[in-house]
């Protein structure tokens, strides 16, 4: 046998370049392992989620509301549960629901659960249903995953908020902000009172100023009317923010506005005058074209001031802060609209610069007009 030790050599397993290359394979396995087992899913839960349901248990495959006609709710069963004649009413009520909904339960099949509304459920409300299996599971069954579940017939939501400017009398450069707010579903103003309001941002740096703000709608609505008080215009433009508060609900429903919403205003300057928008409507037999502007424009001044390439004939109407030009203008072609400079406000506000707009009108779409109602013809 030969002996190592005489041979000038040492043991491989001594080697330390061996020993440090053993040492990082090893830390390398312990690493893999942690790393392999944080990413391994949960194997437990999840196998027992996958089970499945004992032969005698039974669970909630789905619940579905009526979104159309917010009338009814089904839920859906694994396997039959009801009896074989569907339709019977019952009389103990196999679930309860709240916010309560006056309704009867019955089966609308073996596996399917119905509750009709004897109205309809509210709108924009959150409702909860707690499943009774005590008052519809046959003997040996069990009720197995979840037992209750929650449903939203529809959210609660500003559909759109516009602003317009009044002048106060014998006050000059001063105005007031009229507004109105469309929900989707009717609000109770005395309830929106406490959670509109309007407020000055920016400006003096010292942060957001209270402006006091009037609710002109007395009765629940879905469109909510308010005016500000008088406010001056200043050589430069003052921002503003309608903000309601997003607790808010409707009058009949529980669901709230989410976030507050919030609505900038622009308030204009008392010196220059600013074209905010310039938008074209084609509608038969006249279209038109709405001019928006930071201050009130007297159509009568502003006819020598705007002109209109291809040459159209319209008429010049002032509603708020616009004037909306209404003519012959064709459907599907494009006019050059030019206003030009100097042209004066009522207030004294002036347009310091020339402005000009390339305007696109879109096609119509087809339709057909008689040129009498007709006669009704007796068989």
């Amino acid at each position: 046998m030969e002996n190592t030790a005489g041979n000038g050599k040492k043991p491989q397993y001594k080697d330390p370049k061996n020993i440090a290359i053993a040492l990082l394979v090893l830390i390398a396995v312990v690493m893999g392992f942690f790393l392999l087992r944080d990413e391994m899913p949960a194997k437990g839960p999840e196998k027992a989620a996958e089970q499945p349901a004992s032969s005698g248990s039974v669970s909630v495959v789905e619940v579905k509301f009526d979104k159309e006609d917010n009338s009814f709710a089904d839920i859906i069963f694994n396997k039959p549960v009801g009896k074989d004649d569907t339709g019977e009413i019952l009389g103990r009520d196999p679930a309860t629901i709240t916010p309560p909904v006056n309704g009867s339960w019955q089966w609308k099949s073996p596996n399917v659960l119905t509750f009709q509304a004897s109205w309809k459920f509210n709108m924009a409300t959150d409702y909860r249903i707690k499943l009774n299996p005590e008052n519809f599971l046959k003997s040996g069954e069990t009720l197995g995953g979840k037992t209750e579940f929650s449903i939203r017939t529809d959210k609660f939501k500003v559909v759109k908020a516009s602003v317009s400017e009044e002048p106060v009398p014998d006050e000059r450069n001063t105005v007031t902000l009229n507004g109105t707010v469309d929900f989707n579903y009717p609000v109770d103003p005395n309830i929106l009172a406490r959670k509109i309001s309007l407020r000055e941002v920016g400006g003096d740096g010292k942060g957001p100023k209270e402006v006091p703000v009037k609710l002109i709608t007395e009765y629940w609505h879905n469109t909510m009317r308010w005016r500000s008080g008088p406010l001056e215009k200043a050589a430069g433009e003052r921002t503003f923010e309608l903000v309601i508060v997003g607790d808010l609900t409707p009058t009949e429903g529980n669901v709230t506005l989410g976030d507050d919403f919030i609505e900038k205003i622009t308030l204009g300057s008392k010196d220059n005058l600013a074209v905010r928008s310039a938008e074209p409507k084609s509608v038969y037999p006249k279209s038109s074209m709405t001019i928006g502007f930071s201050s009130f424009v007297s159509p009568e001044f502003a006819s020598d001031y705007i002109s209109v390439e291809p040459k159209a004939v319209y008429t010049v109407k002032r509603v708020g802060n616009d004037l909306v030009l209404t003519g012959d203008f064709v459907p599907g072609k494009k006019y050059n609209l030019k206003i030009a400079k100097d042209m004066p406000a009522l207030d004294d506000a002036v347009l310091r610069e020339e402005f000009t707009k390339e305007i696109q009108f879109a096609n119509l779409d087809p339709s057909i007009e008689f040129e009498s109602p007709g006669m009704f013809l007796d068989s």
